[in-house]
């Protein structure tokens, strides 16, 4: 790595450091409902929806957000607003009946939606065992761990290793495609539990979904298939969403890492190597900078940038980079954050949502879709500062 490109990592890291705390004060402002102890839903506008609607994948993700953020920086208000996401979450969303979390809460905190999509399921295991990284309280890790059993024993199937996107509220498997969200966040929130509970049938499952992803979700050339039929059956959707490349990448390289395999480690980053050199070839923007949402099978690109897009290919890029040395990951890595620090970015405010190729704005036509989180924007201080840190060292 030449000296200009150590100095904008190190540039980079500063930022990154700055970011997140300014980017988690605006949460505890306009989020936390101090008077009835709950965090307001924020649409893609970034104020609060209309309706009230209160989201299960949000509470959980602010529980990650706040607890990752005490684990970097040990700042007590961190530690505060992560006590209060882990008392809205389970005081409100748990269900104690049937076991998991409802998908969405009414306004005054009555059941929306009771059923369990296993994505969202995820995050509730990855907040929690966060959090229990954060705060040592082991009935956070017992309720993860809950989670995990679960969601093992209902939404696999042990025939086929495939994972129902989504249950019913008993649980009952609903008929549907395999879709490559589930097993991404599977990954990234047994890959977390393990960190916080070493266990062998955790384990067991961990390896058998990163090997799914290895060997049914990555095509040839370095896109995932977005859904699947229930038998491993192609689908007619063959579109590849860049970010979610960029996103498997870094995800299984956490996984490979916890479970310190060597076979399966050298199957991992060969894989990577193909992940990340797909994004930057075939869906960076050379021209404005930052990395496309979607490229389609007659060549067409959906040349629109998302805020968690942009946050997860700076995230795989420099992961990648990180394990094969390739200057053109380093390089679209970099690019990728001046772009989204130039135009997604709101000094003043949470990150945009969206914009065009050119970084113009676009206004969201449905606010309440998709909803805000300081998931992603918290993220890639978590990962990157200490990935920058090895890098340069």
């Amino acid at each position: 790595m030449d000296e200009k490109s150590k100095e904008r990592l190190k540039e980079m890291r500063e930022q990154l450091l700055l970011e997140m705390p300014r980017l988690l004060h605006y949460w505890k402002q306009n989020s936390w409902d101090a008077e009835n102890h709950v965090f307001i839903t924020l649409g893609c506008d970034n104020r609060p929806l209309k309706s009230g609607k209160r989201s299960t994948v949000l509470a959980a993700r602010i529980l990650w957000a706040f607890s990752s953020a005490f684990r970097l920086n040990h700042d007590t208000g961190c530690r505060e607003m992560a006590d209060q996401a882990y008392e809205d979450l389970t005081v409100h969303y748990l269900d104690r009946v049937y076991g998991g979390a409802f998908e969405s809460l009414c306004a005054d905190g009555t059941v929306l939606n009771d059923s369990k999509v296993v994505y969202t399921q995820t995050y509730l295991i990855y907040g929690l065992s966060e959090y229990y990284l954060a705060s040592g309280c082991t009935e956070a890790l017992e309720t993860a761990i809950e989670i995990f059993q679960t969601v093992e024993k209902y939404s696999r199937d042990p025939l086929t290793d495939g994972y129902a996107a989504s249950c019913r509220r008993d649980w009952s498997p609903e008929k549907g495609l395999l879709t490559v969200d589930t097993y991404l966040h599977l990954t990234e929130a047994y890959t977390n539990l393990y960190k916080a509970w070493p266990d062998a049938c955790l384990k067991e499952s961990l390896r058998r979904i990163a090997n799914l992803l290895l060997d049914r979700w990555i095509r040839p050339n370095g896109a995932l298939f977005q859904t699947l039929q229930a038998d491993w059956k192609e689908t007619d959707d063959l579109s590849d969403r860049f970010a979610d490349d960029a996103e498997c990448a870094w995800m299984i390289l956490e996984a490979a890492a916890q479970m310190n395999e060597p076979p399966l480690t050298e199957r991992v980053n060969r894989t990577v190597s193909l992940l990340t050199e797909h994004i930057a070839v075939d869906g960076y923007d050379t021209e404005h900078g930052g990395v496309f949402d979607r490229s389609y099978p007659d060549g067409h690109i959906d040349d629109g940038k998302m805020w968690w897009e942009e946050s997860e290919s700076v995230i795989g890029l420099l992961y990648g980079y990180r394990e094969t040395k390739e200057p053109l990951l380093l390089e679209k890595a970099l690019g990728t954050w001046d772009f989204l620090r130039k135009y997604i970015i709101d000094p003043t405010g949470e990150w945009k949502w969206k914009t065009q190729a050119d970084g113009t704005y676009i206004e969201p036509k449905n606010p309440s879709d998709p909803l805000k989180c300081p998931y992603h924007g918290t993220r890639i201080s978590v990962l990157c500062i200490p990935l920058i840190d090895e890098i340069c060292n």
